[in-house]
């Protein structure tokens, strides 16, 4: 999954967790100014977890600002991204 060049530098407040159970690859690398995926401190940003345990790549962004930053139960791939400002960073289970 690409995203649109108008959400460059952006912030996406998420109002719950965003759980990754498919193989999936979030690239935000083409955003000059990035992406950050934040919940604002409320939740985890991304649980990654299912059956068969999915392989999820991250590519440019920046996951920030939660109770856990990423709970990971799969195979994780992080690429030209941060994480930061979590009570806790990556969780892998």
């Amino acid at each position: 999954m690409s995203f649109d060049p108008s959400l460059s530098g952006s912030a996406l407040l998420l109002s719950s967790v965003l759980v990754l159970d498919k193989d999936l690859t979030l690239d935000a690398s083409a955003l000059p100014d990035g992406l950050v995926l934040t919940t604002g401190g409320l939740a985890t940003v991304l649980d990654i977890a299912g059956s068969p345990a999915p392989s999820v790549t991250l590519k440019g962004l920046t996951i920030a600002d939660g109770t856990e930053c990423i709970r990971n139960a799969g195979n994780l791939t992080v690429s030209d991204s941060l994480i930061t400002g979590c009570t806790t960073g990556l969780v892998n289970s």
